[in-house]
C-alpha cells in the first residue's frame, strides 16, 4: 500500500471536540485510562465524553460519568470540566492527551501537545 492510500481526507467542523482513545476488540478488554482529545481550533465548541462499565443496563439507573469539555477560540483554550457521576470500577484519574489541530499545521498522530493527568476536577489548557 503506498502512502496515498493509506490516507482519506477527513473534513471536521471548527469548533468540534472528538475524544479518542485505543481501539478494544471487545467490550469486557480492560481499556486504557488514556483519552486523546482532538480539538479543532476557528470557532468555539463544547462536547462531553460518556462512559459507563461497556456491559451492563445499570447505565439506565444513573451509573455513568460525563466529562463536560468546551473550547473557547476567543483564549484559545480548552476546559475539561467536573465529572458528573460515577460507576463501579470507573478509573479514578484518567491521562488526558490534547492535541491542537489547526489550519495549516501538519498533524502528527502519534504526538500530542499537552498530556494532563485528569481526577474528575476541572482543567483549562490554552493553546501555546
Amino acid at each position: 500500500m503506498t502512502s496515498l492510500q493509506a490516507r482519506i481526507p477527513l473534513f471536521v467542523r471548527a469548533g468540534s471536540i472528538i475524544p479518542t482513545g485505543p481501539a478494544i476488540q471487545y467490550a469486557l478488554q480492560e481499556a486504557s485510562p488514556t483519552l486523546t482529545l482532538n480539538v479543532y481550533t476557528g470557532t468555539s465548541g463544547t462536547g462531553s465524553v460518556y462512559e459507563d462499565d461497556g456491559t451492563s443496563r445499570q447505565y439506565l439507573s444513573g451509573k455513568y460519568a460525563r466529562i463536560p469539555l468546551r473550547y473557547d477560540e476567543r483564549s484559545k483554550s480548552l476546559t475539561i470540566g467536573v465529572r458528573e457521576g460515577s460507576w463501579p470500577g470507573m478509573a479514578a484519574t484518567r491521562t488526558i492527551r490534547v492535541r491542537w489541530i489547526t489550519p495549516g499545521r501538519a498533524l502528527d498522530l502519534d504526538a500530542a501537545d499537552e498530556t494532563v493527568t485528569y481526577s474528575g476536577v476541572p482543567l483549562t489548557l490554552r493553546m501555546q
